[in-house]
């Protein structure tokens, strides 16, 4: 069965009050969890970072790297954007995050 593994970054909008405001491992985790679990993929995340604060809204932005793991029989083996989107409505729509994800990049191929 051949393998393939891709990444992309994500960047969160993060309210004072969410748990991912202190802590922005913990919107990189759940991004990497809704992959795994809820499509099995084998998920990573990596390279998180705090890009900028809002002074107005009290908001910050950060930003982290998932990569993960794919076999051919899977329908993100040829459309990786498909797990991005996956992972952005997790954050969206299960965890409250607005978020946005960008330069989905091929790391290898197995």
């Amino acid at each position: 069965m051949a393998s393939r593994a891709y990444c992309f970054t994500m960047t969160i909008d993060v309210e004072p009050d969410h748990p991912a405001y202190d802590d922005p491992e913990w919107a990189a985790d759940a991004a990497a969890f809704a992959l795994s679990d809820g499509y099995g993929l084998n998920a990573s995340y990596a390279q998180i970072e705090a890009t900028a604060m809002s002074g107005t809204a009290c908001e910050r932005t950060c930003r982290f790297l998932i990569t993960f793991e794919v076999d051919d029989d899977h329908v993100a083996f040829d459309d990786p954007e498909w797990a991005a989107d996956a992972a952005h409505g997790a954050l969206t729509n299960e965890y409250g995050l607005e978020s946005i994800y960008g330069e989905v990049e091929l790391v290898s191929t197995g």
